[in-house]
């Protein structure tokens, strides 16, 4: 409830781009700079270009990482929700990331390195227990 969608999401695309690359964990919606960093650098990807590798089918573009699993709008496996929980402890974001980002495994932006937002991050939280 804490993101606005601004563009329309192809979820088709998206699926394709999984099912074709199976060490990627989740596709990340990308959002507006939020955090100073952020801000100061322009956007969450400008700020460790270098972590990140620009990947495209010919069809479409995402960029792989392994800096951890957001939270943020995305498209995941199901399979690997039923093999991975989350953990109901403090900073459990970070502490799931470590759990899942191991090996091969990847997270990805869906788009380029030039690709605006698809989603804006509103401030407004309504979940707890974060």
């Amino acid at each position: 409830d804490d993101f606005v969608f601004t563009e329309e999401i192809p979820f088709e695309d998206m699926q394709r781009v999984m099912e074709a690359n199976p060490h990627l964990t989740q596709i990340v919606l990308k959002r507006q700079p939020w955090f100073p960093k952020e801000i100061a650098a322009g956007g969450i990807v400008e700020m460790n270009p270098d972590a990140y590798e620009e990947k495209t089918d010919g069809t479409s573009t995402w960029l792989e990482h392994q800096l951890g699993h957001w939270t943020n709008p995305h498209l995941v496996r199901r399979e690997f929700l039923a093999t991975h929980e989350w953990p109901k402890v403090p900073d459990s974001e970070r502490k799931f990331s470590a759990t899942v980002m191991r090996g091969d495994a990847r997270s990805a932006f869906w788009g380029g390195f030039d690709s605006p937002p698809m989603v804006t991050h509103d401030g407004e939280r309504s979940g707890s227990g974060y």
